[in-house]
């Protein structure tokens, strides 16, 4: 294996690396910056002597063996590279209003140091061998600054504030980008720089600070990232839109992609996605549908259950003590690209279509973002739940199948209950105790028996999710815990089902506008009530609808926290939503967007000039003397087209350097680059159109 080496060759991998490595240790600091110094330097002198004196396959044996290595630590010490990312999460923590979630490490402080050095001392390894064999093996120079541009990303993220460090990595990107530039297309390096521009504009948009990124261009990148991650995100995850596999409830981690964007008033929020009716193998589905297809019910009419034509509800209206109840708007933009439409509670109007899946829940068309509802003002739930109330008999047909089907419970749920001494059924039946009573029985029992946590593990092969949620690991989520509240409510006797999809609250609004994330997802349960229909219960955690009735009797450990636990970050509420309406941005002290972007677009079309015009110096100047004999009379070819006359012995030599077998001599290319200084000279005689051609065109003067 030949490889082409001279003294730049070689140093360049180690100069790539060592910015790279540099420029991390001051973005993230995972680890001090002495022992990042010393790591790098014992890489490079390992390597180096490796090269030296071994083969000069080296830079291929080692790049298999670190390759090799990482997969074999991503299989079997995925802890590794989990303590890595936990070390970026600081950082990020600190410029970014999103919500990140460590994973859960045994190591201990000096552990954690160490393992932290071995596997940047393995990447830093893997990296030097990969530039190596991309520079002198392959000549990959392009490839190797897209894979510097990929490096850097994570170091760009969320607007992470840059260390000086950033400025050797760009020019070593741009190097990369224009050293292998042929002189015999003299458009090329001009052509191939507008293409970098746009885009380094794509990624500014998404990567520069939030100071200098136009005010509306915000919601541009927030929707940008979200589409890159919700696509990630679904990758590999087939999942079938009538069923909840509860198989899949293992570990969580969140990205901070957002699914959705909702206006309305600042309150809390559930969005229902799909309802689980059935119980069976480990799964959430749907009824049989021969049970739905004997019934002739409207199912569009049972989302919007609070019709004012209702006794009851008149009766809640026209209490003296009671304000009438206005209904609200709230638009909710879709950005997921599923075909399950996002409905809140509480429905009074719609005002796009609706097209239903039986009770579970409802289709909507993936190319339409935009659904507008209108909902009751939630006061009305507040004022019809102020006195306890017996869950009424009720008589309505759906109401009837309701009863019939949502409340069954296969023997061996029932006998699991029994077996866990949960309170006899009868108990509450003889006592006629409410709804509120039972709900908050169950979510003591749940928080006294089990934890919250977002790493429960898998569900091991054959076991049953609530059993072993219950009866063994005692920890779960959101999903486990609505999962067991569902067929404990109808141990009781309540008509209840399993229920996904988003809660906010009013802490995630920015004004009218809330940006509902990954981390928002969330499983609840609902109950139907004659009157308010399906209404949602919460027992993750003491909810506002029931928690002053559960305060007394709710244990002080009680988890308070949702599906998305708090994280120590400081937020900046003016940044952390930015609404789509322009009128509701929020002018800042700043330069005017055009005059950053242009200022940016000068300097970058200034800098390529300048080093486009150092590329042919040193073509004009380099060892091989016909090569730069040649490279001159291309030059001078291209002032030729734009007036200037070529001196007759710059041709001659010219011809000889390419044709002649006595070659040129070390006078002859002085001669030669004298000749073309001289003629550079004739360029302050042409137009200034022409001038300027050759000076901001061809880097020439």
């Amino acid at each position: 294996m030949r490889i082409d080496r001279n003294h730049f060759t070689i140093s360049l991998p180690f100069l790539i690396v060592f910015s790279y490595f540099l420029h991390f240790q001051l973005v993230f600091n995972p680890i001090a910056i002495s022992s990042m110094v010393m790591l790098l330097l014992i890489v490079f002198l390992f390597y180096f002597i490796s090269c030296k004196f071994l083969s000069s396959r080296v830079p291929v044996f080692v790049l298999f063996f670190c390759i090799l290595l990482i997969i074999f630590l991503l299989v079997f010490f995925p802890s590794v590279w989990h303590s890595l990312y936990n070390a970026t999460l600081d950082t990020y923590r600190q410029y970014s209003t999103l919500k990140f979630y460590p994973f859960a490490t045994s190591f201990t402080t000096e552990e954690e140091q160490i393992i932290r050095w071995l596997i940047l001392g393995l990447l830093a390894l893997f990296l030097l061998s990969l530039y190596d064999c991309l520079l002198n093996i392959c000549h990959w120079f392009h490839l190797s600054a897209f894979l510097f541009i990929v490096l850097c990303i994570p170091c760009l993220l969320h607007h992470v504030e840059q260390p000086l460090t950033i400025l050797p990595c760009s020019l070593l990107i741009l190097y990369l980008l224009t050293s292998r530039m042929q002189t015999s297309f003299p458009h090329a390096l001009f052509l191939f720089f507008s293409i970098v521009i746009c885009v380094l504009m794509a990624v500014c948009t998404l990567c520069f600070p939030k100071e200098l990124v136009w005010e509306y261009n915000t919601n541009f990148r927030e929707k940008t990232i979200t589409k890159i991650l919700t696509k990630i995100q679904n990758l590999g995850e087939p999942k079938e839109m009538d069923q909840i596999d509860l198989q899949d409830a293992g570990n969580r981690l969140y990205v901070g992609a957002i699914h959705l964007q909702v206006q309305g008033e600042p309150q809390t929020y559930y969005l229902h996605t799909f309802s689980g009716s059935n119980y069976e193998d480990n799964q959430w589905t749907l009824l049989p549908e021969h049970i739905y297809r004997d019934r002739q019910i409207d199912y569009e009419k049972i989302l919007l259950h609070l019709d004012p034509s209702n006794e009851a509800f008149q009766q809640v209206q026209s209490e003296p003590s009671n304000q009438p109840l206005n209904a609200q708007q709230i638009v909710i933009e879709d950005y997921r690209g599923s075909n399950q439409q996002i409905l809140p509670y509480y429905l009074c109007s719609v005002d796009t279509s609706i097209d239903p899946v039986y009770d579970a829940f409802s289709l909507r068309d993936v190319d339409q973002l935009t659904y507008a509802y209108q909902v009751w003002d939630p006061a009305l739930y507040d004022r019809y739940q102020q006195n306890e109330y017996t869950y009424p008999d009720v008589s309505e047909d759906y109401g009837n199948f309701v009863n019939s089907y949502y409340t069954q419970l296969d023997e061996k749920e029932r006998n699991l209950f029994t077996k866990l001494k949960l309170v006899n059924p009868r108990y509450f039946s003889l006592k006629q105790a409410s709804l509120q009573e039972v709900s908050t029985y169950i979510q003591n029992y749940l928080s006294q028996q089990t934890d919250y946590t977002l790493s429960p593990g898998n569900l091991p092969e054959g076991e049953d999710f609530l059993t072993y949620f219950l009866t063994e690991n005692h920890q779960g989520y959101c999903v486990h815990y609505a999962t067991a509240a569902t067929l404990m409510l109808r141990y009781y006797g309540f008509p209840a089902r399993y229920v996904e999809g988003y809660r906010i609250t009013a802490e995630d609004f920015n004004g009218n506008y809330a940006y509902v994330r990954d981390f928002h997802a969330h499983a609840w349960v609902e109950v139907y009530d004659e009157v308010l229909g399906w209404i949602p219960l919460e027992f993750t955690q003491a909810a506002p609808m029931h928690e002053e009735a559960a305060d007394e009797d709710l244990p002080s450990d009680l988890p308070d926290t949702l599906d998305q636990p708090n994280t120590n970050q400081p937020v900046n509420p003016s940044d952390e939503q930015t609404p789509l309406n322009p009128t509701q941005v929020t002018k800042k002290t700043t330069l005017p967007s055009s005059v950053i972007i242009i200022s940016i677009l000068g300097s970058l079309y200034f800098i390529q000039l300048f080093i486009r015009h150092l590329l042919q110096i040193r073509r004009c100047q380099q060892a091989n003397r016909a090569d730069a004999v040649i490279s001159s009379y291309h030059l001078m070819q291209r002032l030729q087209k734009n007036g200037l006359a070529i001196p007759a012995q710059a041709l001659s030599l010219a011809q000889k350097a390419r044709f002649s077998k006595e070659g040129i001599t070390e006078e002859e290319k002085q001669q030669m680059l004298h000749l073309f200084e001289k003629c550079k000279q004739q360029i302050s005689d042409l137009p200034l159109r022409r001038r300027l051609i050759i000076r901001l065109l061809y880097a020439l003067w």
